[in-house]
């Protein structure tokens, strides 16, 4: 139970005149919420403006199922309500604090690291929380991200790569009671734009990149997307450090001065200049590949726990491709960060396995299967880059158009494929609107369809449609031939694709006996 005063303390926030009337001096609630189908009595109800439903007009379900107090930051779409209602300027930005305040700040009680980025979020964060793990059972993560909310052997789904404001400090809540001392979550720029981490402290933070193009149906230009982004830097709490990739022009441009104004560990590959990055501390890795990856700092680095000397040192690192050695170099720098020693980092790092869909081998056979989720052309071409170097007779490429994501991207992933079609050679391409395997929201628009298809057409690509996913997966499996790989390349499209696969697999074995 808190009061309401308590939970809104430090927010501006009025009555609104004339319709509705001001909470009791004694209120108090016993939940918050803002969906009006989990009220239960005596809850707080927060009416947030969606882009599909606008929890104002739930109000009055709000209010008959219990609540006793309505936070809005519309009070002109409330209907009469027998609730007293408190309006403020942003209804989510008030859900964030309201949530933080309502579970005792569970953030302060723990050392929070968020990663974000356009590409890398849950290889990265997967790879901090192995090296978290050779720590020792003290320093057991608790993690937030794509595979769900996970915590001292418990598994939650989670839609949201970044959950909403309520369930993340009720999870946050949740770790800390259960003696977790440090959470790894993504944090994406859909949350940051809905204000779910708003007001969040982080100890460490990381920026891996910034890839132009992506999320264009919610960021109107790349800079508003950056910027979006960057915002996880107002965020670092007081001695808390950024790690952030030295050698990507749109995150060193964009940030600026802001790098030299804060304690920072650059990553950066070894030999590239960096004639925008200040002088800072950075750890260099080795990018070529195959074989160990060669960690070294470029003097004395900072770490939350005060100044160390500098370190270099290999990792065995089992896992495809230059895209995860810098992964891999971005998560032992956020270690190092943390304070980790490095034999701590080589003990982490050499346990890792690919996370599902991230450059994932899923089958060896006659042929091979890889897996990964591609949703722009920097993780295409990452992919076809590290496929270059893979012994193969040819490769078979199955690819999803990208649902609801826009034109433009669709397009530019179609220019990606297409640039590597000879160069690889990709002998065959399979391409699906996965319709019966996505969610409505991933759902692909008639205008990304044709636009994907002329790209390719375009660019003299001959490929197979299909608008669903298993007979996509059929196609591809029919077409791949010994000794080739067969490529699964896509975002969400491609989700199912890998459980279809092995179905259609163990059907193919068994009618062989």
């Amino acid at each position: 139970m808190k009061h309401w005063v308590e939970l809104l303390d430090g927010l501006p926030w009025h009555v609104p005149p004339d319709r509705f009337r001001p909470p009791e001096p004694d209120l108090v609630v016993s939940s918050v919420t803002h969906d009006s189908r989990q009220v239960q009595p005596g809850a707080l109800f927060v009416a947030i403006r969606g882009h599909r439903t606008d929890g104002n007009r739930h109000a009055a379900e709000a209010v008959a199922a219990g609540a006793v107090l309505v936070v809005t930051d519309a009070p002109e779409r409330l209907p009469a309500l027998e609730a007293p209602v408190v309006q403020v300027p942003d209804a989510r930005v008030a859900l964030a604090q309201i949530a933080a305040r309502f579970y005792d700040h569970p953030a302060q009680r723990l050392t929070v690291i968020g990663i974000t980025g356009t590409l890398g979020k849950t290889s990265v964060a997967e790879m901090v929380a192995a090296i978290l793990q050779a720590a020792g059972p003290a320093y057991e993560p608790g993690i937030i991200g794509s595979l769900g909310i996970r915590f001292r052997g418990e598994t939650r789904a989670s839609l949201l790569t970044t959950p909403d404001a309520l369930t993340l400090h009720r999870s946050l809540a949740e770790m800390a009671e259960a003696g977790v001392r440090v959470v790894v979550m993504e944090v994406t720029s859909h949350a940051q734009l809905q204000s779910r981490v708003a007001g969040l402290p982080f100890s460490v933070a990381c920026v891996l990149n910034l890839v132009p193009g992506e999320h264009a149906e919610i960021h109107p230009t790349f800079d508003h997307y950056a910027a979006v982004k960057l915002r996880l830097l107002d965020q670092l709490r007081p001695g808390g450090l950024l790690v952030f990739n030295g050698d990507d022009p749109h995150l060193v441009g964009r940030a600026g001065e802001r790098l030299g104004q804060m304690p920072v560990l650059a990553v950066g590959k070894g030999g590239r200049p960096r004639r925008r990055l200040p002088p800072v501390p950075t750890l260099l890795y080795d990018g070529a590949g195959p074989g160990p990856l060669t960690l070294t700092t470029t003097g004395p680095y900072p770490s939350l726990e005060g100044e160390r000397p500098p370190a270099r040192f290999s990792v065995p690192l089992a896992l495809w491709g230059e895209q995860n050695r810098q992964n891999a170099a971005a998560a032992a720098a956020i270690a190092l960060a943390l304070g980790m020693s490095p034999e701590t980092v080589v003990q982490g790092l050499a346990r890792v396995r690919p996370a599902r869909r991230r450059m994932e081998p899923v089958y060896e056979g006659g042929f091979r299967v890889l897996d990964d989720t591609t949703g722009h052309p920097a993780s295409f071409e990452a992919l076809f880059r590290s496929l270059a170097a893979v012994p193969r007779e040819g490769v078979v490429l199955l690819t999803a158009v990208r649902g609801s994501r826009g034109e433009a991207i669709n397009r530019a992933n179609a220019r990606a494929i297409a640039r590597w079609v000879r160069d690889l050679p990709i002998r065959h391409v399979v391409v699906t609107a996965s319709t019966e395997a996505v969610h409505p929201k991933d759902a692909v628009q008639p205008g990304e369809w044709q636009a994907f298809r002329e790209e390719l057409a375009h660019a003299g690509v001959l490929a197979e449609y299909h608008l669903e996913l298993e007979p996509a997966v059929e196609a591809a499996l029919a077409t791949v031939r010994p000794g080739e790989i067969l490529v699964l390349a896509g975002a969400q499209g491609l989700d199912q694709a890998t459980p279809i696969l092995r179905r259609l697999l163990r059907q193919r074995a068994a009618r062989s006996q």
